[in-house]
């Protein structure tokens, strides 16, 4: 099984910038409407990158 953390720097920072770009947009469709899983995701998407950059740098550290 491949580890999930396998991947470059490149792909973590497009990781990132899709994130970045679905939170402003999340941020944006909450101002417009009144639909609560827009703020969730506010929440949700930082915790999920900042989580999975954690993990990427502890298995990078690991398989050095």
């Amino acid at each position: 099984m491949q580890n999930i953390y396998d991947i470059t720097k490149g792909q973590l920072i497009t990781i990132w910038v899709f994130g970045v770009v679905c939170w402003l947009s999340s941020a944006v469709a909450m101002l417009e409407s009144d639909n609560p899983i827009f703020f969730w995701l506010l929440l949700l998407i930082p915790f999920i990158e900042v989580f999975y950059t954690i993990g990427w740098r502890n298995a990078k550290k690991t398989n050095s």
